[in-house]
């Protein structure tokens, strides 16, 4: 055996001592079960939406521990970095299509143009409807034009039909192709755009409203770079399908300069895999642990890994633990199907525990009806796909999340009988141990640091003669040894 696979065996043992395992591929056991015959069924979950990302509830939760906004955006993005980014700026977001009619009020007085032709001004309640290919407005203003109209949103406009107000940009309404008409918010700067985002309580922490920020531009920024614009009227879609955007509502909200504050303060600041922008989707809470891209889409990205999140589960939290009890039969009339008396939970659920894909089969006296884990949350409304009935489930995977490099083993100049090892050890779940291995002439000598804000660096005396360093992280919360590799130094 080489005096390099000695000190690896001999991390492996110390790993073992402290309760850690050799990393390799998160260990998720094919669980599932039958829940038996019976006519109770409860249902026990956590979390609140998909699951994938940042939490935003989980953001809050590190944020009261004092964490900032970069330290939560890479906890949940693995492997990312926060930094400057280029940011579209004359952005358009679409607030309604297929309408009978738009009413809107005007606080103040407001040009309605079409084109370059300014067909008057209005102010107070006004109602767009279609006739033909035209679109009739009457009220504060009466006045007929074809295809579209533009509202300068110089003053505070609501517009009935999504309850917001809206103040920056411009208002196009025009003739849907659909049918009816269609309501379009343009000429938005980026940061104009996120002002608009209702996605995080204005009194929640600033960090993570900082890290919503920097969250809501990538995910903006990512969408608008990949579609073709020149083939839409529109960049983004207002709601869930994207991020709710609310107009002016929340900076003019009470507390609302916290939100402007975050946004302006983290202008241009995006999260980047390597150079590129991410897909930085979010949820509302992770239920405790966050899951991969590809267990509730399709495509494995490197950096929406789960990872543990025990900061989910912040005081205050609604989403971090429910349930949802049913007899056999409101279970069945739920389903759609008859009486269920025993569910039978498959396997392959994802490292959070969530069964998107699983397939869960519902016996009944007329035979088995089969759902995934994302039907069942469908059509009995749960929260999320992170649940178990009468506890049999998924279990949650570990996931490592140390990463590190060893840049530096050799003699410290300022001591010819000592030995300095650095490099860069992160752990976004929090400090981290990082175990050194010496092999020299005497045997194999063991030192322990930690990291410093991503670094460690740490010296040692030593024997003279030729010497193998080894240096492994103690991943946190899991215990698993992240090996950073061996060096050979001679102590004269």
């Amino acid at each position: 055996m080489t005096k390099t696979r000695r000190l690896l065996v001999a991390l492996i043992a110390l790993a073992m001592l402290h309760g850690a395992s050799m990393v390799g591929a998160p260990q998720v056991a094919s669980a599932g079960g039958s829940t038996g015959s019976t006519n109770s069924f409860n249902f026990t979950g956590s979390g609140w939406g998909h699951g994938v990302g940042m939490s935003q509830w989980g953001a809050r939760g590190l944020a009261e521990q004092g964490r900032s906004a970069s330290q939560i955006l890479t906890h949940y993005y693995s492997g990312t970095t926060v930094a400057p980014t280029a940011v579209t700026n004359d952005l358009r977001v679409l607030i309604g299509q297929k309408l009978s009619s738009i009413d809107v009020g005007v606080w103040g007085t407001v040009a309605v143009k079409h084109g370059s032709t300014t067909l008057g001004t209005a102010s107070g309640w006004f109602k767009a409807t279609r006739s033909g290919n035209n679109v009739a407005l009457t009220g504060a203003i009466n006045a007929t034009a074809p295809d579209e109209v533009v509202i300068a949103l110089t003053a505070p406009t609501r517009v009935e039909q999504t309850g917001h107000v809206y103040a920056r940009g411009s208002l196009r309404i025009a003739i849907d192709p659909a049918g009816g008409l269609r309501m379009t918010v343009f000429g938005l700067t980026m940061d104009d755009y996120l002002l608009g985002l209702g996605e995080m309580s204005v009194v929640w922490p600033a960090e993570a409203q900082r890290a919503q920020a920097i969250a809501g531009r990538t995910f903006a920024q990512k969408v608008v770079e990949s579609q073709n614009r020149a083939a839409s009227d529109h960049d983004l879609l207002d709601g869930t399908i994207h991020q709710s955007y609310n107009g002016s509502d929340i900076e003019t909200a009470t507390y609302g300069e916290r939100w402007v504050h975050a946004v302006t303060s983290t202008s241009g600041q995006a999260v980047k895999y390597g150079s590129e922008l991410i897909h930085a989707v979010y949820s509302a809470s992770s239920g405790g642990h966050t899951e991969n891209s590809e267990t509730v889409w399709v495509t494995p990205l490197p950096y929406l890994r789960g990872v543990p999140d025990p900061a989910d589960a912040v005081a205050g939290n609604p989403h971090n633990a429910w349930s949802r009890s049913y007899t056999g039969s409101s279970l069945g009339a739920a389903l759609g199907i008859g009486t269920v008396t025993r569910v039978d939970v498959g396997s392959g659920g994802g490292v959070s525990g969530r069964l998107d894909k699983v397939k869960l089969k519902f016996f009944t006296a007329g035979g088995v009806a089969e759902f995934t884990g994302v039907q069942v949350k469908s059509k009995l409304g749960l929260q999320s796909t992170k649940f178990k009935v009468n506890g049999i489930g998924e279990p949650v995977g570990n996931t490592t999340t140390a990463r590190g490099s060893l840049e530096t083993v050799d003699l410290w100049t300022g001591n010819p009988d000592s030995i300095i090892v650095g490099g860069k050890a992160s752990d976004p779940d929090g400090p981290i141990r990082v175990i050194i291995a010496d092999q020299g002439p005497e045997g194999i000598r063991f030192h322990e640091t930690r990291d410093a804000d991503g670094n460690f660096l740490t010296t040692f005396k030593t024997s003279k003669g030729d010497h193998t360093i080894c240096v492994a992280l103690l991943d946190n919360p899991t215990g698993e040894s992240v090996q950073l590799g061996c060096r050979n130094v001679v102590v004269k």
